[in-house]
């Protein structure tokens, strides 16, 4: 029965139907001991005739035998559920002995769900356990090695270079007890290049890679990433095979983005926070429902999208205020589907009484500091903002970590040290505006350098631009681009930019970055938002906005004076003001993915103790650098990590870093078989297997055989009963397979 197991899901009945398949010759030997020779006179005029019939008649009656007996195993096939499996071919047809190396995918997208075992992931367990069974039976000095590809480029190994013992399966299956998909994008190239390597050359064993895997499009689809490596060992003389457990995509809705001002969240200052659901499915999804939890705890407040096509993104919009607190958790779920993964989408906050915005005042002479620091905080405790205004001078010793935003007004001259920090604070996610004003253009108009021209979106030329207005002209100063957060000081208040006057602005050179990368608001990553035309239908740029590092800037070309412009008289002053600090602020520390790393600096002091906690709660050890001078965590599954370092000297520094799965694993629709394969060659002896052999009755890479079983056994029906029909015209010629058809009984 072993001999038979491999290939046949029932060996049962494929025995005995193979048994069967003696009965026709049985049946035929039978009928013709019924029959005795009786000579007669007329025997001798019929005996010219059988001569020249004999032959023809003998091979008709051995095809009739034939096609019996072939239909009987061809109906054992179809109930024994014959499997025509690559994978038991490839066992059984390579040299003795060969090196197995089994590549388990384990990405996020490997926890979708399937009806058989649980997950996608359970399916390519089956298939490990079912071929290293195999081997055991069929190739017992062959060895296996048993690796996830998360776990491939460190060298570690389920099972490193054994033989299928009981002893290795006991092992293999407490490995497997365990072990579950996890939840980031394992570099699938570098562990199939690593699994490869582990088959060494020249030891006189044969080579064989085998990779499981959902075969998802995205990873698939193209002749780059693991296909290549597979390829490459190919060409290295590794036998190389595919096996896709992958099943066809159900619904799939997915959290895939969060937008709101977090990087100005102040206690109790109301917030609107766009979630984008879309929608990874063939059919329209209708009133999707997105609930909110912090940490814990669900609040009371929920979103709905009326209706979202297939392939498309729409938001749901939640008006929300947080007391404050310490550093949290916000969780946007929908209703779970067969990817879970992705229907969770995590942001990290923390709510301060008020966020201070720090002004650097250039310009002291003027009010400059004073009208800013109004309109950031009209009303103490309204706004969540609180200016604090210093001198350039003092820039170089203030902690920039602790400022939203930092202004610069007019601020012609710093040190290069507080030039350096500020670049700092900015790579590191912070937003600075600088205000041009006579000072600053005047440097520029001196040949001097700017300490800070790197981090100015656009930089003044050292001109002062002019702007006479002629009587009865009313056209307006200050105009907005429709993009973003502020389109409607292009839309609907845009009446109330008409009465402000701009007399001149500073002349400059607008960086130029491509501005068909766009940042999720809308705004270009080098944007003119504002604008002062001229009456020749050229316009002058005064407001400009781009990113730099993980931090955003922006260059105001006219200052907070009224020999310059008289906006900062104007009520749309302060909400203007209010939308450029929400920008440039930000939306906080944005989330990472699975996978991202967390790093503590320890540089300042020897002694510090680095704590490290998961989102689970549990204790993470963290990785101390080979030089001391900094602590490290991985991030393995979705959630808040944090770390914590303390030292006696009384530094207590602390990070932490908000992670979800990344996007791209939602993404399950997968790879066209008959695309790989024309993406491989014809010359190319990658397998590629489809489904788990308990799935469905699989042909040479993963064909189904039940439908060309079932169309050979009508074939040889067809060819039994025109046979059968044709000996029947010579029934009286003597004994034949079915005795009356062939001969009289006595």
């Amino acid at each position: 029965m072993s001999l038979l197991e491999p290939f046949f899901a029932n060996p049962l009945l494929a025995a005995a139907g193979a048994a069967c398949a003696a009965a026709p010759v049985l049946i035929h030997l039978l009928n013709r001991l019924r029959f005795r020779r009786v000579k007669f006179a007329a025997m001798a005029f019929l005996l010219e005739s059988d001569e020249r019939n004999r032959r023809r008649l003998l091979l008709e009656q051995i095809l009739l035998l034939a096609a019996r007996v072939l239909l009987v195993l061809l109906i054992a096939a179809l109930l024994g559920r014959l499997l025509v499996d690559p994978a038991t071919l490839a066992i059984v047809g390579q040299e003795s002995p060969t090196h197995h190396v089994y590549l388990i995918d384990d990405s996020a997208s490997m926890r979708a769900s399937s009806d058989d075992a649980g997950t996608v992931f359970g399916l390519a367990e089956a298939v490990v356990r079912r071929d290293l069974e195999l081997i055991g039976k069929r190739a017992a000095a062959d060895t296996v090695t048993v690796l996830t590809a998360s776990a491939a480029t460190d060298g570690d190994a389920i099972l490193s270079d054994r033989r299928v013992e009981p002893a290795a399966m006991a092992e293999l299956e407490s490995a497997f007890a365990t072990l579950e998909a996890g939840y980031g994008s394992p570099p699938l190239p570098a562990a199939v290049a690593a699994a490869a390597a582990r088959l060494t050359q020249g030891d006189g064993r044969g080579r064989r890679l085998v990779v499981v895997t959902d075969f998802r499009a995205v990873d698939w689809g193209d002749r780059g990433g693991p296909l290549s490596a597979v390829t490459e060992a190919e060409a290295e003389g590794v036998s190389a095979e595919i096996v896709a457990v992958g099943s066809a995509p159900g619904p799939n809705l997915a959290v895939t983005a969060v937008r709101g001002d977090f990087g100005s969240l102040a206690a109790d200052v109301p917030v609107r926070i766009a979630v984008a659901v879309t929608n990874r499915s063939a059919v329209a999804a209708d009133d999707v429902t997105v609930s909110v939890f912090k940490d814990a705890d669900r609040l009371p407040v929920m979103g709905t999208v009326e209706r979202i096509g297939p392939g498309e993104t729409a938001e749901a919009f939640l008006d929300m205020a947080f007391p404050a607190g310490d550093a949290s958790t916000l969780r946007f779920e929908i209703e779970a589907d067969e990817f879970r993964p992705d229907d969770t989408f995590r942001v990290g906050i923390s709510v301060p009484e008020t966020r201070s915005v720090l002004i650097v005042d250039g310009s002291p002479e003027t009010d400059a500091a004073v009208l800013l620091g109004d309109a950031l905080a009209p009303v103490p405790g309204i706004a969540g903002l609180t200016p604090d205004v210093i001198t350039p001078t003092a820039l170089g010793e203030i902690d920039l970590s602790a400022y939203a935003v930092v202004y610069l007004h007019d601020v012609a001259e710093m040190t290069p040290d507080a030039a350096e920090r500020l670049a700092e604070y900015v790579g590191k996610g912070g937003g600075v505006a600088a205000i041009v004003g006579p000072s600053v253009s005047g440097r520029a108009d001196a040949g001097r350098a700017i300490e800070y021209a790197d981090l100015m979106a656009a930089v003044p030329d050292g001109r002062k631009v002019e702007r006479p207005k002629r009587p009865g002209d009313e056209s307006p100063d200050v105009v907005f681009a429709g993009v973003g957060r502020f389109a409607p000081f292009a839309g609907r208040l845009a009446e109330y930019l008409r009465p402000i006057r701009v007399m001149a602005v500073a002349g400059s050179s607008v960086r130029s970055i491509d501005e068909g990368d766009r940042e999720d608001d809308g705004v270009a990553d080098a944007a003119v938002v504002a604008s002062c035309p001229r009456p020749d239908g050229s316009s002058d740029p005064l407001l400009v906005i781009a990113d730099a590092g993980d931090g955003r800037v922006a260059t105001l070309l006219t200052p907070l004076d009224d020999r310059w412009a008289d906006w900062s008289k104007h009520f749309i002053f302060v909400p203007l003001i209010h939308e450029l600090t929400r920008h440039l602020a930000g939306a906080g520390r944005p989330p990472g993915v699975v996978g991202d790393g967390l790093t503590v600096e320890l540089s300042g002091a020897d002694d510090f103790e680095v704590t490290a906690e998961a989102p689970d709660g549990t204790v993470v050890v963290p990785d101390r650098s080979a030089d001391g001078l900094s602590a490290s965590i991985p991030t393995e599954t979705p959630g808040r990590y944090v770390l914590k370092a303390s030292s006696d000297a009384g530094i207590d520094r602390v990070v932490d870093l908000v992670v979800n799965t990344p996007r791209r694993e939602g993404q399950t629709e997968l790879a066209a078989v008959d695309g790989v394969r024309d993406l491989l060659g014809e010359d190319s002896s990658v397998s590629i297997r489809v489904g788990s052999r308990d799935e469905a009755m699989l042909g040479p890479d993963g064909g189904d055989v039940t439908t060309l079983l079932a169309t050979l056994a009508v074939a040889l029906s067809v060819v039994e009963l025109w046979t059968a029909a044709k000996l029947s015209r010579h029934g009286d010629r003597g004994p034949g397979l079915v005795g009356r058809r062939f001969g009289r009984r006595r």
